[in-house]
């Protein structure tokens, strides 16, 4: 298996985040490396602690609040679903985005993403692939 994509330059994965949010339209998007740290953002950021209390994997700004519903950073994700593996996925609406732990992780969600109705959809076709951060324990 190859390595995963790193950006040459922090601006580098500044500038692929607008890119990506803007190709895609969704309102954040960012990158994280493998301990939580946002290398790279483009509307929002966590730090490493509440990278590990996030049980989620999709970002939805506008979020239905008759759902279950978590704000960190003033983002808000929503729609939690706990899966038969045990893994936890959130509901995206027509904004939003994925939390990637690398780059090359995010071109692959993304590019998925642009072949479906919902990032949701996205979610559900590929939520078996390591391309996602998957949450156990909870």
């Amino acid at each position: 298996m190859s390595e995963p994509y790193k950006p040459s330059t922090l601006k580098h994965g500044e500038e692929l985040c607008q890119e990506l949010a803007s190709n895609n339209s969704i309102d954040s998007v960012g990158i994280l490396d493998d301990e939580g740290n946002t290398i790279a953002s483009k509307g929002f950021n966590i730090t490493p602690q509440e990278f590990k209390d996030i049980k989620y994997i999709l970002i939805n700004d506008k979020p239905d609040y008759k759902l279950g519903t978590i704000t960190i950073n003033n983002v808000t994700y929503n729609e939690l679903t706990k899966y038969s593996d045990g893994l936890y996925y959130a509901k995206a609406g027509e904004t939003g985005c994925v939390i990637a732990k690398n780059i090359k992780s995010l071109i692959v969600a993304t590019l998925h993403c642009k072949h479906t109705s919902s990032l949701f959809d996205a979610c559900e076709k590929i939520k078996s692939t390591s391309q996602f951060i998957k949450f156990d324990g909870y």
